[in-house]
């Protein structure tokens, strides 16, 4: 290699340390304030319709769409439903033999909690929020239901 290169490629190698800060921002930049996520009932009603939507519509594989897999898992393991294990391209799935499997169920487990999770923060948080109180009463009968 010729120095101009070398000088080059310690010079390129040194330019990160060159321009760090003594203190860096560890906070995401895409993280949202809670003060701001729960501060209007607008902002409530959004979690609530994501919260509402992720319980519904989650797909960490495609044998796992949300809650409605939940329900399934649990008429297969009580013997409530028939199985027909050759229709369908997903035997293993479609069999339920996956029931116990760990993605299957920390699937399950991801999408209550979560769930649980962000109805408990509506639930503490909506009566200091800005909005109306019809607003405010409305989504408290929406978590109701």
């Amino acid at each position: 290699m010729k120095i101009k290169q070398i000088t080059y490629i310690i010079g390129i190698s040194a330019l990160p340390f060159l321009g760090c800060k003594k203190e860096l921002t560890t906070t995401p930049t895409t993280s949202v304030p809670e003060s701001l996520i729960y501060g209007t009932a607008d902002n409530i009603e959004t979690v609530l319709n994501g919260t509402w939507s992720y319980m519904n519509d989650t797909y960490f594989t495609y044998a796992n769409p949300g809650y409605s897999s939940i329900l399934r898992t649990s008429d297969v393991m009580g013997d409530d439903i028939a199985i027909i294990t050759n229709k369908y391209g997903y035997r293993d799935a479609y069999e339920y033999t996956l029931a116990n499997n760990q993605t299957r169920l920390g699937a399950f487990w991801t999408i209550l909690y979560r769930v649980i999770n962000n109805t408990n923060n509506i639930i503490s948080k909506i009566d200091a929020s800005t909005g109306t109180a019809e607003k405010k009463r409305r989504l408290k009968v929406r978590l109701m239901h």
